[in-house]
């Protein structure tokens, strides 16, 4: 281990999670960004082979090593690697159901070495709403739903109304992200396809397409230009035709 490399190694070297296994339905990864079209298509290949593994179903940590320890990311690198993903999710017909935001793991020690928080209570859990709109509201199951509520204290949702996630430098982020495989009649039209996420497209230029291509006027346009669409149109053209023949 070369002296420069030697500080980055030792920062990566606390452990949040378990270790990452060849199979299952759990992916990790340190961070997703500017990619080739090709390293695109295998970011999708894998995550494909992931929800085989959990039956439509998987979880990615994202700002997290394959031995499970903390990348030490900023907030501003781990959320611009969640909507990648989500990105290349929804190239799947798939969804994201959940993106949980995760700091104030890892604090400054005394002698100016990183460590993990002593007490857990201070970890800061946020979960933020998925970039693209997957048109599929209530797709979880009530049982889900009733016993997340349940577990809501209201000590707990003040701490959440008050506590924010922080977009500084040190402030060290990772996420969890659960996908779901979905019928593709319950999507909207995907937003982004993999070869605009390729390098040279940025972030911001990716959530202002996605948004753009979400408006009720588009997906209204799509509807209204799709097979399906056009077959419903010829239908309803052939029984008033008859409707008139009848009455004539």
């Amino acid at each position: 281990m070369s002296g420069s490399n030697a500080p980055l190694y030792a920062k990566r070297s606390l452990r949040v999670i378990h270790a990452e296994s060849d199979d299952g339905s759990t992916e990790y990864k340190r961070q997703v960004h500017k990619l080739s079209t090709s390293r695109l298509h295998t970011l999708a290949t894998q995550m494909s082979y992931r929800l085989d593994e959990g039956h439509g179903r998987c979880t990615y940590h994202i700002g997290v090593e394959d031995d499970g320890c903390h990348s030490v990311l900023d907030y501003s690198a781990v959320s611009e690697s969640a909507w990648v993903l989500e990105s290349i999710a929804r190239s799947l017909n798939a969804v994201v159901l959940e993106r949980k935001m995760i700091q104030n793991e890892i604090e400054m020690s005394d002698d100016g070495k990183l460590k993990l928080v002593d007490n857990i209570n201070d970890v800061l859990v946020v979960e933020e709403p998925p970039v693209l709109s997957s048109g599929i509201d209530g797709f979880n199951c009530e049982d889900e739903k009733e016993e997340k509520s349940c577990g809501d204290d209201e000590e707990a949702s003040k701490k959440k109304s008050v506590r924010k996630l922080s977009a500084a430098d040190e402030a060290y982020t990772r996420c969890e992200l659960t996908i779901q495989r979905v019928e593709t009649h319950l999507l909207d039209p995907s937003p982004l396809s993999l070869s605009s996420l390729s390098r040279g497209s940025s972030f911001a230029d990716g959530v202002n397409g996605a948004v753009e291509a979400s408006t009720l006027s588009n997906l209204e346009r799509l509807k209204l230009s799709s097979p399906a669409s056009t077959t419903c149109r010829k239908e309803e053209s052939k029984v008033a035709g008859e409707t008139n023949d009848t009455q004539h």
